[in-house]
């Protein structure tokens, strides 16, 4: 039982991520891209 609440926690808590990451993903993605090419290139 406590298993399966520490389950529901857990994607209670990893939930707004996966959006977050959904909806910023690709602008963190050009911006790390562009910071890439600045500094180590």
């Amino acid at each position: 039982m406590p298993k399966r609440k520490g389950f529901a926690v857990l994607c209670r808590l990893l939930l707004p991520q996966v959006y977050v990451v959904c909806g910023f993903g690709p602008f963190l993605y050009k911006m790390v891209d562009l910071a890439m090419n600045t500094f180590c290139f």
